[in-house]
């Protein structure tokens, strides 16, 4: 149990690491940033100016950019966002997406000469990328007709084979819309073009190992209502889980 909590003990100081955010009103504060392995965007963060200065907060909406070197970058970006729902029940009968203007802190997942992005809203994933210093989004949406089907636009496959292609070559015509499958795409297009490509994705990554010790009072019981006499009473027992 000791060396257990020296661990842990260890493992959280080191939660805090060197980064720096840079706020709306263009001001950059270098500190060390409390690194939770954000899988949404984050509505806040902790930060310290030192590691003896006390725990401050900033909202995710007052910051344009956020990064801890090799670790993420988060950007703000302005851009265009039809938000569906993951209600089958509520989806839009139109296939081409209603766009509306947005500014959003982005993550950015690949950097190179072609950057992807990724934004989520209520376990949703948008996808964009950047070219040339523009952003575009990778359309990508479930609708339904009147028969009650459910159908997808898959407009950001012939994005991609358009816009992010090798020497005119698409590099997967069977891309999915997941981080994984655009990683390895964007990497290609990348490398394809001689430039180097720098990952910022966590979805990989193994998750945190929990050991509990507890004593449990056990007491159940059973029947079967197609036979007669089969109810069935086990004792009380104190178990070690």
């Amino acid at each position: 149990m000791l060396i257990l909590f020296i661990g842990l003990n260890a493992i959280a100081q080191t939660n805090f690491e060197k980064g720096y955010f840079i706020k709306t009103n263009g001001s950059k504060t270098k500190c060390l940033i409390k690194n939770e392995d954000w899988i949404n965007l984050p509505s806040s963060i902790k930060y310290k100016l030192n590691k003896n200065a006390i725990t401050s907060t900033i909202s995710g909406e007052q910051i344009t950019k956020l990064e801890i070197p090799t670790k993420f970058i988060f950007e703000r970006h302005l851009v265009d966002i039809e938000r569906q729902s993951a209600d089958l029940s509520k989806l839009s009968s139109k296939r081409i997406s209603n766009y509306k203007k947005e500014n959003l802190l982005l993550k950015i997942v690949v950097d190179g000469k072609a950057k992807l992005l990724k934004f989520n809203s209520k376990n949703i994933n948008y996808f964009y990328y950047i070219l040339d210093d523009k952003i575009y989004p990778l359309e990508y949406k479930t609708y339904k007709i009147k028969k009650g089907l459910i159908l997808k636009n898959l407009n950001y496959k012939k994005t991609l084979r358009e816009k992010i292609n090798c020497n005119n070559q698409n590099l997967n015509s069977d891309i999915k819309y997941k981080e994984s499958s655009f990683i390895t795409y964007f990497t290609n297009y990348n490398s394809c073009h001689n430039s180097l490509s720098k990952l910022y994705s966590n979805e990989t990554k193994k998750g945190k190992f929990n050991l509990k010790a507890k004593l449990s009072l056990g007491l159940s019981n059973t029947n079967n209502p197609y036979t007669n006499n089969s109810s069935f009473k086990f004792r009380e027992k104190i178990v070690f889980k």
